[in-house]
C-alpha cells in the first residue's frame, strides 16, 4: 500500500475508535496497523516481543498527533529494523547470548546496542553493559540474578582482557599486551614469566547447547488495558482475552510439582511480559 493509503486507513481507524469510546492501543488497532506493514502477529515461529514495542509506541504516537508521511517513513523503518533483527534471531538459531560469543568481547548490550556488553545474565542469558544491567536488574526478581563479568582490557577499554600480567597485575586484550603492555615491564621479567590466562570458562555456569526453557504453551499473551484501565492479557493466535494473570494461571495448574521447574519457566513468561510492556 502507498503512503497516502495507509494514512488514509489509519485516520478511519482513528475515529473509529473514538466512536466505539476504546483505548487507541487496543488489540484491534494493533492487528489493523500490523496488517498494514505485513506483520504477523499469530505467528510462533518467531518472538514478536519487538514487533510488538514498535507497534504500540507508533499507536500511542498518532493517539495525539496527525500521522504524517515522514512519521510514517520512520515507523516504517522501525519495522524494517524488527524484521532484521527476526532474521538475525533465526539464522542464529537463539536470541540469546553465548557464552562463547560473550567472552570474545564483540557483544553489543541487548538492551542500549551501543556499549561493549561486559556481563552476561545467567536467567535473563542476555549480555548487557553495566550500567544497562544494573539498572534493569536493581528491583523485582531481577534482583536476584547472577552473571559471569568480563574484565575489560585496561589499555583500549574496548575489548575483554584475555590476559593478566602475572608481574603487574594488569589485564589485558592478546593485542594490547602484545603491543603496548610488554614495552612497559623489564624483558627479563616477561621473559620469566609468562601471562596468565584469564579463564571464563571457569566462571561459566550456563550451557550453550542448552535448549531454552519451555513456557507453559507457544501462545503469547499481550498485555492491553481497558477503557477503564483495568489489565487484561490477549493473544493474538486464538483471539482469547483473560484478566487472569497467565504466569499465576500457570502456577496453579502446575502446583502438584517441580516448584523449581516452574519457578523458572513462570520468570520466562514474567519476562516476555515485560518485554511487550516496554518496562
Amino acid at each position: 500500500m502507498s503512503d497516502d493509503e495507509v494514512i488514509s486507513c489509519l485516520d478511519h481507524m482513528k475515529s473509529s475508535s473514538c466512536c466505539l469510546l476504546e483505548p487507541f492501543v487496543s488489540p484491534n488497532n494493533m492487528q489493523t496497523l500490523a496488517n498494514l506493514v505485513s506483520v504477523d502477529l499469530c505467528t510462533t515461529e518467531y518472538p514478536l516481543a519487538g514487533f510488538v514495542r514498535v507497534l504500540r509506541s507508533f499507536l500511542k504516537e498518532i493517539s495525539s498527533r496527525s500521522i504524517t508521511p515522514d512519521l510514517l517513513r520512520n515507523f516504517r523503518e522501525d519495522v524494517k529494523e524488527a524484521h532484521e533483527k527476526v532474521h538475525l534471531i533465526r539464522t542464529n538459531g537463539s536470541s540469546h547470548t553465548s557464552h562463547s560469543q560473550f567472552i570474545s568481547g564483540k557483544s553489543r548490550c541487548i538492551e542500549c546496542e551501543r556499549k561493549m556488553a561486559i556481563v552476561l545474565c545467567h536467567s535473563c542469558r542476555d549480555a548487557f553493559c553495566r550500567s544497562c544491567f544494573e539498572v534493569l536488574h536493581s528491583k523485582g526478581n531481577r534482583v536476584s540474578h547472577q552473571g559471569t563479568w568480563l574484565y575489560v582490557c585496561e589499555y583500549c577499554n574496548n575489548q575483554s582482557a584475555r590476559v593478566e600480567c602475572r608481574v603487574t597485575g594488569k589485564r589485558a586484550c592478546y593485542e594490547c599486551y602484545s603491543m603496548t603492555h610488554i614495552s612497559t615491564v623489564p624483558s627479563q621479567e616477561v621473559s620469566a614469566s609468562k601471562p596468565k590466562r584469564i579463564d571464563y570458562d571457569s566462571l561459566n555456569t550456563l550451557d550453550d547447547d542448552s535448549v531454552e526453557e519451555q513456557i507453559p504453551s507457544k501462545e503469547e499473551w499481550i498485555p492491553f488495558f481497558d477503557r477503564l484501565g483495568v489489565l487484561y492479557y490477549y493473544n493474538f493466535k486464538t483471539a482469547k482475552s483473560m484478566r487472569r494473570n497467565p504466569i499465576l494461571l500457570f502456577q496453579e495448574e502446575q502446583s502438584d510439582g517441580g516448584d523449581d521447574i516452574i519457578s523458572e519457566e513462570a520468570c520466562d513468561v514474567m519476562e516476555r511480559i515485560s518485554r511487550y510492556s516496554g518496562n
